[in-house]
């Protein structure tokens, strides 16, 4: 799907528009955005009784159970996809949702995933990947490149060098220099009405699944 086509059916979901054709088109666009050319799509069924009218009115349901159930964005949102992986996870002060992965030796690190509800109005999702492997200074050009290629080829997540200003001494003026950064994955979407949970599970597994990629390349490809 092209890129102008599938912003524009993001802007009419975000827009409040909730037929059965759009939600549809939405769910093949994720899928095809984060599944390789050989994989099968899902069966899709169409629901051509109900009007478009009809689901814009209808409230959202409450219940735990329905995947296809409009809801808002919260962190229950975000407790629902962690019990339908199956993961241990922790719960900091602020809300935030921390998964912890045990030690990969095909990316040899540690990562740790965090989920957020973020903005001034809690309707953005945000997950932060980072692992337990510090990146030199003299290799912060390799790191970059490796960021640029990724950013290049894949949309979500995306990739960076986060290099976290050192803390000065009571008698410096100046900062000192940092010696050190990190590489950490990003994923970032809006939403403003809701979201099918289906849809929510679907987009962060996926992003998630692609991103072992890049902790693996990370290692193999730049030793980083």
């Amino acid at each position: 799907m092209q890129p102008n086509l599938l912003d524009e059916l993001v802007k009419r979901y975000e827009a409040g528009e909730r037929s059965p054709d759009l939600v549809q088109a939405l769910n093949s666009a994720a899928w095809v955005g984060f599944h390789d050319p050989w994989e099968a799509p899902p069966q899709q069924t169409p629901n051509p009784t109900r009007k478009e009218e009809d689901v814009a009115d209808e409230p959202m349901d409450e219940n735990t159970d329905d995947m296809e159930a409009i809801r808002p964005l919260s962190v229950d949102m975000i407790e629902r996809f962690l019990r339908w992986k199956g993961w241990n996870h922790w719960k900091h002060s602020d809300g935030t949702r921390m998964v912890n992965f045990r030690y990969d030796p095909i990316s040899d690190r540690e990562t740790l995933l965090r989920f957020m509800i973020q903005g001034k109005n809690l309707n953005v999702f945000q997950m932060s990947w980072s692992s337990d492997r510090r990146v030199s200074a003299e290799r912060f050009d390799q790191a970059f490149r490796l960021c640029n290629e990724w950013n290049d080829h894949k949309r979500w997540p995306r990739a960076y060098v986060e290099m976290p200003r050192a803390a000065k001494n009571e008698d410096e003026t100046e900062d000192k220099e940092v010696t050190s950064g990190t590489l950490v994955l990003d994923l970032q979407f809006l939403v403003h009405k809701g979201i099918q949970q289906e849809l929510f599970n679907e987009m962060v597994r996926d992003a998630i699944a692609t991103g072992w990629d890049f902790w693996k390349n990370a290692y193999t490809e730049y030793g980083l």
